[in-house]
């Protein structure tokens, strides 16, 4: 009877800690996913960011080119 008590409070205490250990690889995880959605979403902002700097500096240009183009005219 002895025995078989041990055993069965044995098998509670390993099904505990490997439920334990479960939890904690999925909490893991999800962190982990939590990380890689924010890279993404870092990522998707910095390179709008970037795109819209190269359209300004692209309006720039031309009107600096523009204006060169009229300044060579009058000369």
């Amino acid at each position: 009877v002895l025995g078989t008590t041990l055993e069965v409070v044995l098998h509670k205490y390993r099904t505990e800690q490997k439920n334990k250990l479960a939890e904690l690889k999925n909490r893991e995880l999800e962190k982990n996913s939590l990380q890689k959605q924010k890279m993404q979403a870092i990522e998707t902002l910095t390179a709008g960011l970037a795109h819209e700097l190269n359209n300004s500096l692209l309006v720039v240009m031309g009107n600096i080119n523009i204006a060169s183009m009229a300044k060579s005219d009058k000369e």
